[in-house]
């Protein structure tokens, strides 16, 4: 049986590197219909950081300008002259004639009032979110749509078409070349890149890439087939390196924590070694004062710092937690022993030390763009509230926007607030804290733990019973579990410890030793929706092993996995990965861990020499850290790789990264390695002669992103049955929601009966459930058109009824023509409002036609005039 193939030819226009510009929050904005109020020969165009983009026949155009144009604020009363730089892609002998249609028509429109020539001003311009020229070289069409916030363009090569054929001329550049596969332009304003392209054949409903390339000569710009294609073969999908930099310090940082927002940008946080990290104008605070915390936010390729500011005093601070709240407030906790350390003016506790200096801990928020403060203060007693990177938080909002902190304390004095245990009973406890969204009030504290010294590191809010779950570590015997969990004594020499609160009855609800007989560590924990408890840490012992799991036979010293349910008295599995511990007898703790909606855990560890591999490892040579996927309730080993710096051993136990729910791994690695190999264009590509932060983003499940397409529908008549045709790929379950309060369907192409008239927004969700991938709901608009209806009786006698002649549905710009008996015309309007009376004609019977654009067909029919 034959098939279908079409070569596909995307290419990604990313990385603007306009100084002014950032990316868009809630994405690409869409392209506008040209209706006059632009030069004729544009036919869509769009908002770009620092300009614009102007789609036409037989190619686009870019128009820069300087990023003082766009500072309207401080704009001079007098004239101004500012740079601009236009450049045009010219589709090389293209078709001036190729058919070019908007898909994805959004459901907003624009109004241009432009000028006093009102034959310049234009109405209800549509937007829509992909454009499509269809035939632009023979046999090959052109589409180009917005993808989170870049634009991408794609060459659909049909049966029978060249790639040879593809030719684009850049005209106006100020330079054009080739880095790295991909295709840098320059102008006299900015530069930006369009990526590597990708291309594919979809055979028999599979994806299947076709290796492929930019070629460059003379201006312009087309693509060769680089490499040998068998449709027979598997493609093998490896997970993606998005990006590595350096942190761009020149004198030293010690870094610890890293975290990212909704956009995929990256959130960093170091105490500063010296007074030369990177700081941009506008931060919240520009001058650092000895060791501070220094906060930088890089783009989502990790090619551009949007902004680094410093927060401190005059004494030590140290970041140990961030977190981006989901109105994109920063969240940054750690210790200081900054007396002066910024707070604001309601703070819970503005005094260091309840007055006797030492340290104490902080939690600060700041805005989205780093430039203000919007709430901080100190948290602790008298005595040295953590030390650096030795002494871990965990840090944690619930749905209310309460911040949760959990460490630990050697303090007596630390403040209390309807305590489950009030006082300190060893030499440093457990602390669980909960503080008011705006900082102002500690809703709730209590120290955990026994004769020893305990420490929590990391806490996450139950999404349904809001209780708080738990982990750390203690050597105390008598810490206190609670009757009927999974391990009520004490085993080793220390041991992993995970806690259930009630933070509004302000009770332990369970409590349970983990471990071995010789140490282990609980370090991070995740949720599942029954809050079953999934705890990932270190053991130096052979960690119990469930059968059925993926695990390291025969290990002593490694990572563990461990899930319970939330009530700490059920084991549902365990397992040990890795084999053998760091120099010093180190313990390889865990640095993010997290579960996406398919069950698969993701694991990044500091290494041991033991830690399995995939034959896909990204570097299958020890380096410091380690990342692993397991399947569901970890029966298999998906991904294993080394990953980071050189030198091993290099341990930080307060480091906590980020994991995304899709499988991206966000980190800050504290190295002096200088091996670290930057990806191209990376903020910083070189080491200090001293720490410096190496920031990596780390994609699972690359390669495997799903694209959804569905046709639009024609518009159609009430009650109209649509069978919708969806051409997505990648994916295999399907939800569609139809707009019109029906259930939803979970065909792939379902077909589906509107009954009555209107404009339908029809959602369709798409899923891989092999990799547990979801891709941003897709809308396509229904248009149920009206059946025109009209009275065969009209009384005009002024008494308020009846008294003119009604169309029903009728909508805008309906045509209505009236006739007497003998066919001749005594009424027309082209855009009737309802207000005909059969002024000036004598009772009796009369014809009409209604000719409507939003109507299913025209209506005839007779009308009598009874006075």
């Amino acid at each position: 049986m034959r098939c279908r193939v079409l070569l596909l030819l995307s290419v990604f226009l990313v990385a603007f590197a306009a100084r002014a510009s950032t990316p868009v929050p809630g994405g690409f904005a869409g392209f506008v219909q040209n209706k006059g109020q632009w030069a004729q020969r544009v036919l869509q165009a769009a908002e770009l950081p620092q300009g614009w983009l102007f789609l036409e026949k037989t190619g686009f155009t870019y128009n820069f300008m300087e990023a003082a144009y766009f500072d309207l604020e401080n704009e001079a009363p007098e004239q101004k002259t500012y740079q601009g730089h236009g450049v045009h892609v010219e589709f090389v002998n293209g078709n001036p004639s190729a058919a070019v249609a908007m898909h994805q028509v959004q459901p907003e429109y624009r109004n241009y009032y432009l000028g006093s020539n009102s034959a310049n001003w234009a109405t209800r311009a549509s937007v829509s979110k992909e454009i499509r020229y269809t035939g632009v070289f023979p046999q090959i069409d052109f589409k180009i749509y917005g993808q989170q916030n870049s634009l991408k363009y794609d060459f659909v090569v049909q049966p029978g078409g060249q790639v040879a054929h593809i030719k684009m001329k850049y005209h106006g550049t100020s330079d054009l070349a080739l880095s790295y596969g991909r295709l840098l332009v320059k102008t006299s304003v900015n530069e930006f890149m369009e990526e590597k392209p990708y291309a594919y054949q979809v055979v028999n409903g599979q994806r299947q890439e076709v290796p492929c390339a930019f070629t460059l000569q003379n201006g312009e710009v087309g693509f060769a087939i680089t490499g040998a294609y068998n449709p027979r073969l598997p493609l093998v999908i490896d997970p993606e390196l998005v990006f590595v930099s350096y942190s761009g310090s020149t004198s030293g940082i010690s870094a610890n924590s890293a975290t990212a927002d909704r956009l995929g940008n990256t959130y960093t946080a170091s105490q500063t070694l010296g007074m030369h990290y990177p700081v941009t104008s506008g931060a919240y605070q520009t001058v650092g004062k000895t060791s501070n915390v220094a906060i930088s936010k890089f783009n989502s390729s990790g090619t551009r710092l949007l902004f680094a500011t410093y927060l401190g005093g005059s004494g030590i601070d140290y970041p140990l937690a961030l977190l981006v709240s989901p109105n994109a407030e920063l969240v940054v906790a750690g210790t200081t022993s900054s007396g002066n350390f910024p707070m604001s003016a309601t703070a819970f506790d503005r005094l260091l030390g309840n007055g006797f200096g030492g340290a104490d801990f902080f939690v600060t928020k700041l805005s989205e763009d780093g430039m203000h403060l919007l709430a901080s203060t100190f948290l602790g007693g008298g005595n040295q509230e953590g030390s650096g990177s030795s002494i871990p938080m965990g840090l944690a909002l619930d749905k209310t926007g309460n911040v949760l902190v959990a460490s630990s304390t050697p303090s007596p004095d630390f403040p209390m607030v309807s305590p489950f245990q009030n006082s300190l009973k060893g030499v440093r406890n457990g602390v669980i804290a909960k503080l008011n969204s705006n900082l102002s009030a500690l809703l709730f504290s209590s120290f955990v733990g026994g004769s020893g010294v305990d420490n929590l590191s990391d806490i996450k809010v139950g999404p349904v019973s809001g209780h708080l779950y738990v982990v750390g570590n203690t050597n105390s015997s008598n810490f206190p579990v609670t009757p009927g969990v999974v391990k009520p004594n004490a085993g080793g020499l220390t041991d992993g410890i995970a806690l259930v609160v009630n933070p509004d009855q302000k009770t332990l609800v369970a409590a349970t030793f983990l471990g071995t007989s010789n140490h282990d560590l609980a370090q991070l924990l995740t949720l599942d929706p029954q809050e079953n408890v999934y705890v990932a840490g270190f053991t130096a012992g052979s960690y119990p092993v469930t059968e059925g799991t993926y695990r390291t036979a025969g290990a002593v010293g490694g990572q563990f996995i461990h899930k319970l349910n939330k009530t700490l008295t059920s084991s549902l599995f365990s397992t040990h990965i890795g084999n053998g511990t760091n120099p010093s007898n180190q313990h390889s703790i865990p640095t993010a861990f997290e579960l996406d909606d398919c069950g698969n855990l993701y694991l990044t560890a500091y290494s041991v020499p033991g830690s399995p591999l995939t034959p896909n490892a990204l570097q299958s040579a020890r380096r410091n850290l380690y990342l692993a996927q397991l399947s569901q309730d970890a029966r298999q080993l998906v991904y294993g790789s080394f990953f980071g710096g050189s030198v091993i051993g290099h341990i930080h136990y307060a480091n906590h990264g980020y994991i995304t729910k899709d499988g991206v791994f966000y980190h800050i690695e504290c190295t002096t390695s200088k091996t670290f190999v930057a990806t191209p264009g990376a903020f910083s590509g070189g080491a200090t002669n001293s720490n410096d932060g190496v920031i990596s983003k780390f994609s699972f499940y690359a390669g495997q992103d799903a694209v959804a397409t569905v046709q639009t529908p024609t518009p159609g008549c009430a009650p109209y049955a649509v069978s919708f045709v969806n051409f997505t790929s990648g994916n295999n379950t399907y939800s569609w929601d139809f707009g019109d309060g029906s259930a939803p369907s979970t065909d792939k192409n379902p077909t589906h009966v509107f009954e009555k008239p209107g404009l339908y927004r029809v959602q369709l969700t798409t899923y891989n459930n092999n990799a547990c991938l979801l891709i941003s709901p897709i809308e396509v608009l229904v248009q149920v058109k009206s059946y025109l209806t009209a009275p065969n009786v009209i009384t005009p006698n002024a008494d308020g009824r009846n008294d003119t002649f009604v169309i029903t549905n009728r909508g805008e710009n309906a045509l209505l023509r009236v006739y007497n008996r003998w066919g001749k015309l005594v009424f027309q309007d082209p855009n009737y409002q309802d207000r005909w009376d059969g002024a000036d004609l004598v009772e009796g019977t009369y014809f009409y036609s209604i000719d409507a654009p939003n109507a299913c067909e025209p209506a005839t029919g007779w009308v009598e005039i009874i006075r």
